[in-house]
């Protein structure tokens, strides 16, 4: 006989329903619906979550029959069993778990029907209304008629790929997806890891007052590859997505064996634009690598803080998001992936507060290059540091050696057009202006070059420039958008009017905004 655990299971996957969603209709914890598909816990304990569950998965009433015998409760109704003179039907005989009860066949009379659950015999002969061959070959033929409509009944139900409904947020709520390369709904596989992580993302949550807030959704499917969780991300609006990229389950790794790291990667929402010219060019957090040791705490706890910190940071609570990123480092991550990518956060905070604190900025991705060299992101970050620190040398450096790692990396190529043009050097300056447009990929390149057409008296080249700059900025939306499209057209006119709207005064303010 097929477990309670292998047809919940199985009804689970079928309908793509999530633990959590169970979890909700029969009014148990999630950790509860893992345990009952793992074997772990044998079978609930009550009647009724058994029928809440099988409500919410849309069963039959044979496979809720079916369920119900599997947890060792009794059924809604036994299967009729009909008044023969033939002997009465073999005790083992089970109902199909894809057909509902069978029809009864015409009912014999009143006084010698037997009970419903038990057959039992009778001294009074029944009626030979209908020859036994004829009775048992129509028994048959109902029951395959009734066996395809439930099998179409199931096939229809099952979700299509790619037709699964996205969660979305609640209003004033933020989402938080899990999702995974691996089906962890499979009985085999072994989810320790990711319930680690979990109880440890709603303890951090619930800690810093955000669990009412914030949403956390298992996605219910294996998710690919990186592409797919970006594309779950971005459909279901989510703040952030934590997809469990190893291609390995915990079963296969003997859990919590601890020497093989299991590997995130945290998706974040675009950063929008800033009223800071400068700030906007950062390279702000959208895809970051984070293994873990899922077996030692520490460092689960450090991944739930450094998921605070990033939903801090999304709203623009810098204090609070770099006390996240400072505990998280705190809790001294073993790979040096993970302590690279807290470094380059507490760098970004740091470097996006109020008064910004550049020499720590500064500090911080010298520490993530000197853990991962290739970090293009700290590089451009702590170029653009040393701009408004007006360190010319370091900033060509850094910026230099961006390009020479990703030679059309369009930021680094309008950071180059920007610094250069605020050093009043414009020949310099346009070639990575052009660069920068002609990709198409930053828009605030027009500015920088605006800035350097100006330096040449090229009045005409900049009112074009800071037209199509506010042209773009009259389709964002954003703190500070209406001021800076103010200044801006204070600038077009003063172009337009031949006129320098770039005095040195200005130069400095740009700098330091």
């Amino acid at each position: 006989m097929t477990t309670f655990a292998e047809l919940l299971t199985q009804y689970m996957v079928r309908t793509g329903v999530s633990d959590s969603e169970m979890a909700r209709a029969i009014g148990v914890r999630r950790q509860t619906i893992f345990r009952w598909k793992e074997g772990l816990s044998e079978r609930p304990r009550h009647r009724e979550d058994v029928l809440a569950g099988a409500a919410k998965l849309r069963l039959s009433p044979a496979e809720t029959d079916t369920l119900l015998l599997a947890a060792g409760f009794a059924p809604i109704a036994a299967l009729p069993v009909p008044s023969l003179t033939a002997p009465a039907a073999p005790a083992n005989l089970q109902p199909s778990p894809l057909a509902p009860a069978p029809v009864e066949p015409a009912p014999a009379p009143a006084a010698e029907a037997a009970p419903p659950a038990l057959p039992v015999k009778t001294a009074t002969p029944t009626p030979a209304a209908t020859p036994r061959p004829v009775l048992i070959a129509r028994l048959a033929l109902a029951l395959i008629g009734l066996l395809i409509l439930a099998l179409a009944g199931v096939l229809v139900a099952r979700p299509q790929p790619g037709s699964r409904a996205f969660p979305t947020p609640r209003p004033g709520q933020a989402l938080i997806l899990l999702a995974s390369r691996v089906d962890f709904t499979r009985p085999a596989a072994g989810a320790q890891a990711s319930l680690q992580v979990q109880a440890g993302l709603q303890r951090e949550l619930h800690a810093a007052r955000q669990g009412a807030v914030t949403e956390l959704i298992e996605w219910p499917a294996a998710v690919p590859d990186l592409t797919a969780a970006a594309d779950a991300r971005t459909r279901s609006r989510a703040s952030l997505l934590l997809w469990r990229r190893d291609n390995f389950t915990d079963a296969e790794t003997g859990f919590p064996d601890d020497l093989q790291p299991v590997h995130y990667v945290i998706l974040t929402a675009d950063a929008a634009p800033t009223a800071s010219l400068l700030d906007s060019l950062l390279a702000a957090p959208a895809s970051l690598s984070f293994p873990i040791h899922a077996g030692r705490p520490n460092e689960v706890r450090s991944l739930a803080l450094l998921t605070l910190g990033l939903l801090s940071s999304q709203q623009d609570a810098w204090d609070q998001a770099n006390s996240a990123f400072n505990q998280a480092a705190a809790q001294a991550p073993s790979e040096h992936e993970a302590a690279a990518t807290l470094a380059f956060l507490s760098g970004y905070v740091n470097q996006r507060s109020r008064p910004a604190d550049l020499p720590a900025a500064i500090a911080f991705y010298s520490q993530t290059l000197a853990l991962t060299p290739a970090s293009g992101a700290a590089l451009l970050n702590r170029g653009l540091a040393y701009v408004r620190l007006d360190r010319p040398a370091q900033w060509q450096a850094d910026f230099n050696a961006l390009l020479a790692q990703q030679p059309d990396d369009a930021r680094g190529l309008a950071a180059l057009c920007w610094a250069f043009a605020l050093d009043n050097q414009p020949d310099l300056a346009l070639p990575y202006c052009d660069r920068a447009i002609e990709q198409r990929a930053s828009p605030l390149a027009f500015d920088g070059r605006a800035l350097a057409r100006a330096s040449q008296g090229h009045w005409p080249g900049t009112a074009q420039d800071l037209q199509a700059f506010l042209t773009w900025l009259g389709g964002q939306a954003f703190a500070g958008r209406d001021a800076l499209a103010t200044t801006h057209r204070a600038w077009l006119a003063a172009a337009q009017a031949g006129q320098n709207p770039f005095d040195d005064a200005v130069r400095a303010r740009l700098r330091q905004e």
